[in-house]
């Protein structure tokens, strides 16, 4: 049985650009406190509010940290911790691949608009390191940097991070 999935956006391609959602939640496992995060991707156009070819999704469960996972991230103290690793995560997995893809496929680089659901991890992101979270390791301090410099150093990659109001 073969199953396809079809989207249509009606509108021009040169109007598409890639959507990104990421958002933690602090402990949201019932069963280890272990934080959660999703990742959510799509083709938007700047014709629509509406987002819809969906092109990726994923929720991970962080802080194992055990051999063979796939998800080798410490466990977060706080909110903003969490929502950055959310944040580093759909960078690297989802946000540059897909740009990378599209912009073959389109001719041209593809905007990514990265939605973020927490001021302060957008605040920590914009500085590129943050007092309270001195304590990350080495690997999660070069992530903020590296966040920093893809989407707010000022190059022309069509990288875009914006604040979106969680909706209750």
């Amino acid at each position: 049985l073969d199953l396809n999935l079809y989207s249509i956006i009606d509108s021009p391609s040169s109007a598409w650009y890639i959507r990104l959602y990421s958002d933690s939640d602090l402990g949201g496992c019932f069963f280890t406190k272990r934080s959660t995060s999703g990742i959510l991707a799509g083709l938007a156009s700047e014709d629509s509010d509406l987002m819809w070819a969906n092109l990726a999704a994923s929720s991970t469960k962080m802080g194992s940290n055990k051999k063979g996972d796939d998800d080798i991230i410490g466990v977060a103290d706080n909110t903003p911790e969490a929502e950055l690793h959310a944040a580093n995560k759909a960078n690297k997995c989802e946000a540059i691949p897909l740009q990378e893809i599209f912009s073959k496929i389109l001719g041209r680089i593809i905007k990514v608009s990265h939605q973020v659901d927490n001021e302060a991890a957008l605040k920590m992101i914009r500085k590129g390191y943050s007092p309270a979270l001195r304590h990350l390791s080495r690997q999660d301090g070069l992530s903020l940097a590296r966040l920093k410099e893809q989407y707010h150093s000022g190059a022309d990659n069509n990288l875009v991070m914006e604040f979106c109001p969680t909706l209750q």
